[in-house]
């Protein structure tokens, strides 16, 4: 694994911790604000984000885990891209449909499918 790649591993690995210390600050500024009904449903898939997003940050600092990182990440995208399909029918929005579809709904399913990057046999 070449120096460049490490580098770029670490940034995905800060900014996945980055990410998870966001969600975390969030979650204890909306979860009042939800009627009490919501505040379970919320609390569960907010910290099962915050687990997925800490979870990430740390495999992404050794090598030998990345493949299962780079599934997750892929997972999480699949998950989003389901998100954002149903969002658009429910709202009737169409505009990201397109590049929700062609773009990252295929980069994620490559991710899950070969857990890395590109076809170099150096990624593992």
């Amino acid at each position: 694994m070449s120096r460049t790649s490490r580098f770029w591993w670490k940034v995905l690995g800060t900014l996945c911790a980055i990410a998870g210390i966001h969600l975390l600050t969030k979650m204890f500024d909306i979860l009042p604000a939800l009627p009490p009904e919501r505040r379970v449903e919320s609390l569960l898939w907010e910290s099962g984000l915050i687990g997925i997003c800490f979870i990430s940050a740390i495999l992404c600092f050794f090598p030998r885990s990345h493949w299962i990182s780079l599934r997750i990440l892929g997972g999480y995208g699949i998950a989003a891209c389901i998100f954002n399909i149903v969002e658009g029918f429910r709202t009737h929005d169409y505009s990201k449909l397109g590049i929700t579809l062609f773009f990252w709904l295929p980069g994620s399913i490559y991710l899950i499918w070969s857990g890395k990057m590109t076809n170099s046999k150096s990624d593992r």
